[in-house]
């Protein structure tokens, strides 16, 4: 995982994008691009929220 902090309404935007059926699979990619490149898997960017949700 990557040691910069992201703020958690980020990372849930991000998760509510790649989730959306709405949203074009070019955006949805993008943005599991970004989750895989900060934390690895997506089930760590969850976990990453479950941590530091306030």
């Amino acid at each position: 995982m990557n040691e910069t902090p992201l703020p958690t309404f980020l990372v849930q935007s991000w998760l509510d994008v790649i989730q959306d059926k709405d949203i074009p699979e070019p955006i949805k990619l993008k943005r599991m691009k970004l989750l895989k490149y900060y934390f690895e898997t997506i089930e760590l960017a969850d976990k990453y929220l479950e941590q530091n949700h306030s």
